[in-house]
């Protein structure tokens, strides 16, 4: 119950206080305008229930100001209903009839909104879609429907659908469009000249085309006409996502006949949705591309990767200073023109078996320096996998490894030189001894024989 309350009553993403009067006016403004503008421009009163804005127009503002201020808002949009109502000749008992089903439609739409979304709800995934018209478009209708149905018909279940159908495609046109306008209006005003007259066309086109589909005699009009208005719908979910959707469908709605809207702006919402998730994807994909990029480039050691198909997909930018040549030059089997011929076959070999067996390696082949010099470079590569576990190629990284050859190769050196001494050493210290004790025996036997004489003389 905590969290609930917490998340109902946490702060709205227009804090401040001149834009959340300013919503607040506008608002209650519109609460009266649009449905009096709506009255105005049709003549015929059975085109009116089409799409009833005044639900939809206020739950919009609900959602961009403090729930404080809800119960100011609410009063004031339900006075501009009413007269607005009562000025096209509506009358008061229905007038009266409505104001429950407004609140219990309004309440729940704008309580579960408020309560699955943080901040302005943006329907830019099929999850936020369905939260989204599982409370605005299902529920909060639906409740209100019941409450209001009397006073639209003497037929309570015919009042019921009209109030029901109504409701339901404002909540799909009018609180998207507004919504989307106030999350992404400034971004899309920031766009190119060129969208922006792509988007004029469009709406002007759709507008164009719908005052004709709509206005023509039934006994003249073919079913097949409204299919004329599938590639601007297609056109504005594709190019401007949930905004260009919801912006078309209030757009046309002021000319069309209500099943008809109802039943098509459901799947292009989600193909708006769809569109603008796969957009999302697609741009996580090119940032967590570009950030790697980034690192890459600057990292102090070479780093290359192949795809599947073993063909080099990406050098960065220490490989290309390494080698002096064009990143074009490197791709594909490019890489292997610098690789020392006489290395060249193990190279190939072991970049081979790494991908038959998808398993790591680490090799050490020459390869040519941008000034000609061949250098020793320790490659490392490791498998990598997509999300679904399929083979992506393998990514690796190369160091040169010339100085620590050198070391090596000076240290054997100098290791084999001390061996050497050694054994020269050894082999001095044998012939000393062998001659200089030989020597000394071979005296010691020249004085014996000397002294051998002499005794036997004695004796």
């Amino acid at each position: 119950m905590t969290n609930f309350r917490s998340r109902i009553l946490d702060n709205p993403p227009y804090p401040g206080l001149r834009a959340t009067w300013l919503v607040v006016c506008t608002t209650i403004a519109l609460s009266y305008l649009v449905p009096s503008l709506v009255t105005t421009l049709i003549s015929n009163p059975q085109t009116v229930w089409p799409l009833w804005p005044g639900c939809a127009i206020l739950v919009a503002g609900l959602l961009l100001v403090r729930t404080g201020l809800w119960p100011i808002i609410i009063c004031a949009s339900f006075v501009g209903f009413a007269i607005a109502d009562l000025q096209a000749g509506v009358a008061l008992r229905s007038v009266v009839r409505f104001i429950p089903g407004n609140t219990v439609e309004v309440l729940i739409s704008a309580i579960g909104l408020r309560y699955c979304f943080d901040g302005v709800p943006r329907l830019n995934s099929v999850k936020a879609l369905a939260k989204y018209s599982l409370f605005a478009v299902i529920l909060g209708p639906l409740a209100g429907a019941f409450f209001s149905a009397s006073g639209i018909a003497r037929d309570y279940w015919m009042g019921w659908k009209v109030v029901l159908l109504s409701e339901a495609l404002a909540f799909l046109t009018v609180t998207p469009a507004l919504l989307s306008w106030v999350s992404e209006g400034r971004i899309l005003m920031r766009k190119s000249r060129a969208l922006h007259i792509e988007g004029t066309v469009l709406i002007v086109g759709l507008i164009l085309v719908s005052s004709i589909v709509f206005n023509l005699p039934e006994n003249t009009r073919s079913p097949a006409l409204f299919y004329t208005l599938v590639p601007f719908l297609l056109w504005s979910a594709l190019r401007f996502g949930a905004l260009g959707v919801s912006t078309s469908l209030m757009a046309v709605t002021s000319l069309s006949i209500q099943m008809f809207l109802i039943f098509a702006s459901v799947p292009f919402m989600v193909l708006a949705t769809l569109s603008e998730e796969h957009e999302q994807a697609a741009q996580g994909v090119r940032e967590s591309e570009e950030r790697f990029r980034l690192v890459a480039n600057r990292a102090p050691v070479m780093i290359w990767m192949a795809g599947a198909d073993r063909l080099c997909t990406y050098v960065n930018q220490p490989w290309l200073e390494f080698t002096g040549r064009s990143l074009e030059t490197q791709l594909g089997n490019g890489w292997t023109e610098v690789v020392h011929k006489e290395d060249f076959e193990h190279c190939v070999e072991t970049h081979s078996r790494a991908f038959d067996h998808r398993q790591s390696y680490a090799m050490e082949y020459r390869a040519r320096r941008h000034d000609g010099q061949y250098r020793w470079i320790l490659d490392t590569g490791v498998p990598r996998f997509n999300l679904d576990g399929s083979f992506a190629g393998f990514i690796g990284s190369c160091l040169d490894i010339t100085e620590r050859k050198l070391a090596e190769d000076a240290l054997a050196t100098v290791g084999r030189r001390l061996i050497e001494a050694h054994e020269e050493e050894r082999t001095w210290i044998a012939r000393e001894l062998h001659d200089d004790i030989g020597q000394k025996i071979a005296l010691v036997a020249v004085e014996l024989e000397r002294q051998d004489p002499k005794a036997r003389r004695r004796e």
